[in-house]
């Protein structure tokens, strides 16, 4: 079977997080409840099921209707709609889906967001032909508006994925896309468009800005990489599996040239967290076809101050150069003399000057959702950890995962 998407919420009020899994291949939107609060989950219990053909390609789970639990809301690519699922209890009893749209061509990812200053989740749709559209929750309550196009009629981008972030500082939410079709090519393969639509606070965006362009962008992550207080960009593509991030320099959104950090073909998700608590934001990455989980860790320079002490905070106000060196799960290098050439590491201007220094550690695990583990209960995988070596990789091993998304 194949997972299109998951999410996570306590949908039944009892205090734990419970799952909610769109199972692409099987045709079922399905809820597993967390028992006991320390992971042990009952059998799945669908939510709806569709017919064939009708892939059930991202899902989210927020409160739409202003009633204090939470709903799922779930996008069908083949079906071509967003489809909204009220729990009418607070206990996970869900009404019969409510079809926000019917039109969205090709609907594959979803983001929830205030988009108009009113209070409430409006929804925003990225669309494998029809692109980019949202959905205003007109009374608060679940009622929602015809979708309003984000797409020029005569050119529209495919949509591939879509976030939230108010990227020029100005407090209101603005929409972010990665796309894969649009006014550029690369090859046999559609473009990808990393685009930033400026939001004016009620729901009226600029057009959109192109931030950057890569082979066939497939994941756009917005957060703050550099720790300076604003959103920056982050974004994978599968065709040349390049990982790179863009740089907010001003805080206002203008954008820096990407800043390479990783190539891994087939790269096919990412997220972007703390995972080695040190209080910075690492990314890690899932690919498509060797079922391998890289994990990427952001170590931010101590610069000197003019007392000559460190700000362990600091940063570099420059872009970095390219790495000599592209960091991988097979050559991994955390010493900045060695990749740069500097044999004595004496000067701080022979260090890579890089808000980022990106040490590797590969893991092997299911390709396409990074953190799943232990939550399905029969369809689980089962998840085992072999410990290496000091200084050498950690390694988990993820046996009869889940098929990857295509």
């Amino acid at each position: 079977m194949r997972i299109g998407s998951i999410d996570v919420g306590d949908l039944n009020g009892d205090g734990s997080p419970d799952v909610v899994v769109a199972f692409q291949t099987t045709f079922q939107l399905t809820w597993f409840s967390n028992l006991d609060g320390l992971g042990e989950f009952s059998v799945g219990t669908d939510i709806d099921t569709y017919e064939d053909g009708d892939q059930s390609r991202s899902v989210k789970v927020a409160d739409l209707d202003g009633d204090g639990d939470l709903d799922v809301i779930m996008a069908s690519k083949q079906g071509d709609r967003v489809t909204w699922y009220e729990n009418t209890d607070g206990e996970a009893t869900f009404a019969l889906g409510v079809d926000i749209s019917t039109t969205a061509d090709g609907a594959i990812t979803l983001a929830l967001a205030d988009l108009d200053g009113d209070d409430d989740l409006d929804v925003i749709s990225a669309s494998v032909f029809s692109g980019l559209a949202w959905y205003e929750n007109s009374n608060g309550s679940g009622a929602f508006s015809l979708g309003v196009s984000l797409e020029p009629a005569d050119d529209p981008a495919g949509g591939k994925d879509v976030v939230t972030a108010d990227i020029d500082g100005d407090g209101d939410m603005d929409i972010i896309s990665a796309s894969f079709d649009g006014n550029h090519t690369a090859g046999n393969f559609p473009d990808g468009r990393i685009l930033w639509l400026e939001n004016d606070g009620l729901g009226s965006f600029a057009e959109g800005r192109d931030v950057g362009l890569l082979d066939s962008a497939r994941n756009v992550v917005a957060v703050d990489l550099d720790n300076d207080g604003d959103i920056d960009l982050l974004a994978c593509e599968n065709v040349g599996g390049h990982i790179v991030w863009y740089e907010n320099t001003d805080g206002t959104g203008n954008f820096s040239e990407a800043i390479a950090i990783a190539i891994d073909i087939g790269v096919h998700s990412l997220i972007a967290v703390d995972l080695d608590g040190d209080g910075d934001i690492d990314i890690a990455t899932a690919t498509r076809d060797d079922a391998e989980v890289v994990w990427y860790e952001n170590l931010l320079i101590e610069i000197d101050d003019d007392d000559g002490g460190s700000d362990a905070t600091g940063t570099t106000a420059t872009p970095a150069p390219t790495p000599a060196v592209t960091p991988s799960p097979d050559d991994v290098t955390t010493d900045p003399a060695a990749d740069t050439g500097d044999s004595d590491n004496d000067s701080a201007e022979d260090l890579w000057t890089n808000e980022m220094l990106i040490a590797v550690v590969s893991t092997v695990a299911s390709a396409m959702f990074l953190g799943l583990v232990k939550i399905l209960w029969d369809r689980r995988p089962r998840l085992a950890v072999i410990e290496a070596p000091v200084g050498y990789p950690n390694r988990s091993i993820c046996q009869n995962c889940p098929e990857p998304v295509g």
